[in-house]
């Protein structure tokens, strides 16, 4: 670049920027030296109102900028803005607290890939960005800036738009449960507050109930099922009442070594009307009769048919190890009111136990040679993990897609976090994208309880498409192992659900379950919330301007959960510069 001066006191002229980009124009600033400044920004020039002020970081030429506590700062990624914006226009940027120029009106040049004809927003990856996307409403608790910040007239031009802020909000929250939105500075407490809750239908849009679990998916364990039995019949070992005399039986048995997870017992016709439960116990050896006692419940005998019985947060055994399993009258019986177990009519076929009777209800034992019929099944850590499950699905209209339940529990104490996402469908399988950018969220595996349960899952409202397959899907940060691990409750014996299947995978190969998980796809709505005072009134949330703890009004607002159950909020503030 070349400059003639002509009548100029040249010891008092420098110019110490870069070479500029073409049109640029020379101005001198208040101390005589020259800036090289974008002819849109010379008053006098084009339409635009340039602000000059202190810089409170390092800016570049083009950064989205917000005057914050008397300062220019790039916008940032947390969607922190001020009612005041524009872009830095200023050759070569500005140092931390050199003065710069900022034009917040006008249209400004220089920009490069603009969609053209489009609104520009406040990029939600890089401070002091823009981009073409309008940012997510559904994006945090905190809040994130929803406004456009301009117009693009073509690829390189702007024209910047001064809307009041818009900050959006959206949280799940328990009952009494609170959000602080945080904001730039509204002084005069001028702030425009909305709120909306998320409903559910109350019709799933796609379900299967939890009546018809009959087996575990085990997403994470390594642990494979491992059963011993006794298939001895013929005839009868009593549990009750003969003749004054309260009888008690039980069966040893070794197995793999492993977490119990169930047994089964065969029981024959009942003599008299026995009353009340069974009282069964997982007992140690001692010397060849049962000794102390490592799990036990009750359950009521169903007569002429083998029983079956969960066993949650069973003993862990040891492999070669005798244990016994004892059945005994929960209370005493009227004599002559018996439960009777199937057993063998002499010397048992069962090679690694033997059973045992008591004549008074469990207190001493005695060895008999026969053997019960009879299994115990244990989880043995010698398997390979499934490392995702999924289920798939249609709905039969097009529906706003508000969640998903799923039927869940825990083995052990898993501290791994949950993936759960709908997918949209490739050739039976989840094909790994998105249904929606909504239809995704964690869960943290602790806060499963040991026994199943629904599992309410949210998502921000999405569309999905009727007659159309997805998959809901289940992953785990964990690493697999066989005591710690989360089940997600299948019918793998009698699934009667026609619009989809269960499917896993096994060592990095997708595979199908031959029958269905429990499940419900809950489609929904926005409702209006009532805001109002938090300290009464009738209303959805109670609203204050400061933290949670009363403080910092002018820059916080705290929204609260009062309807008394948990309940997911979209909300809004608006800040419109007046303060």
């Amino acid at each position: 670049m070349s400059i003639e001066i002509r009548n100029l006191v040249t010891e008092n002229l420098k110019i110490d920027q870069a070479p500029a980009a073409s049109g640029y124009i020379p101005v001198a600033d208040a101390s005589g030296n020259l800036t090289l400044t974008a002819p849109a920004n010379i008053a006098g020039v084009g339409s635009a109102e340039i602000i000059t002020g202190i810089a409170g970081e390092v800016l570049a030429n083009h950064d989205l900028a917000t005057l914050l506590n008397g300062v220019w700062r790039r916008a940032s990624t947390n969607n922190f803005m001020s009612p005041l914006y524009g872009f830095v226009s200023q050759f070569g940027g500005a140092a931390l607290n050199a003065t710069v120029s900022v034009q917040v009106s006008g249209t400004v040049s220089g920009f490069t890939g603009l969609t053209a004809n489009a609104y520009v927003y406040m990029s939600g990856v890089s401070d002091g960005a823009i981009t073409s996307t309008r940012p997510d409403f559904y994006g945090s608790s905190s809040g994130s800036a929803y406004n456009p910040v301009g117009f693009a007239t073509s690829a390189t031009q702007i024209n910047i738009l001064q809307y009041p802020i818009l900050m959006s909000g959206y949280s799940t929250l328990a009952a009494n449960a609170t959000f602080t939105m945080y904001h730039a500075v509204d002084a005069a407490l001028m702030r425009d507050l909305r709120a909306y809750v998320q409903t559910p239908v109350a019709t799933p849009a796609a379900t299967y109930a939890s009546a018809n679990q009959d087996t575990d998916a085990n997403l994470g364990s390594t642990g494979a099922l491992v059963t011993t039995s006794g298939t001895d019949t013929g005839s009868f070992l009593y549990v009750g009442d003969i003749s004054g005399t309260d009888y008690a039986r039980a069966q040893s048995f070794q197995i793999a070594a492993g977490i119990v997870t169930q047994f089964t017992v065969g029981f024959g016709a009942n003599t008299g009307t026995p009353s009340g439960t069974v009282t069964w116990k997982i007992s140690s050896d001692s010397s060849g009769l049962p000794g102390s006692t490592l799990a036990t419940s009750t359950f009521t005998p169903v007569a002429s048919t083998i029983n079956t019985v969960v066993v949650s947060g069973g003993p862990t055994l040891s492999a070669s190890t005798s244990y016994w399993l004892v059945f005994t009258s929960t209370s005493v019986q009227a004599s002559g009111n018996l439960w009777s177990i199937i057993c063998s009519t002499s010397t048992g076929t069962y090679a690694n136990g033997v059973s045992a009777q008591s004549s008074n209800n469990g207190a001493t034992w005695g060895a008999l040679a026969l053997d019960l019929q009879f299994s115990v099944t244990v989880l043995s850590g010698t398997g390979t993990p499934k490392t995702k499950l999924a289920q798939s699905f249609t709905i039969s209209a097009a529906s706003q897609i508000s969640g998903v339940n799923v039927w869940l529990k825990k083995t052990g104490a898993p501290t791994g976090l949950l993936t759960i996402s709908i997918q949209t469908d490739a050739s039976g399988y989840p094909s790994g994208t998105l249904a929606h950018p909504y239809a995704i969220t964690s869960l943290s595996e602790s806060s499963l309880t040991t026994s199943y349960a629904s599992v309410n899952i949210p998502f921000p409202l999405f569309a999905l498409a009727a007659a159309t397959t997805y998959h809901i899907v289940i992953t785990t940060s964990r690493a697999s192992g066989a005591t710690n691990y989360i089940s997600w409750g299948a019918d793998t014996s009698s699934s009667t659900y026609a619009n989809g299947t269960a499917t896993y995978v096994l060592s990095g190969t997708n595979t199908t379950l031959a029958g269905d998980m429990i499940f419900d796809v809950i489609s929904g709505y926005f409702e209006v919330a009532v805001l109002g005072r938090n300290s009464a009134g009738t209303r959805d949330m109670g609203v204050w301007f400061g933290d949670s703890a009363f403080a910092n009004a002018t820059t916080r607002t705290t929204f609260k959960n009062v309807t008394g159950s948990t309940q997911t909020f979209l909300v809004f503030v608006k800040l419109d510069g007046t303060g």
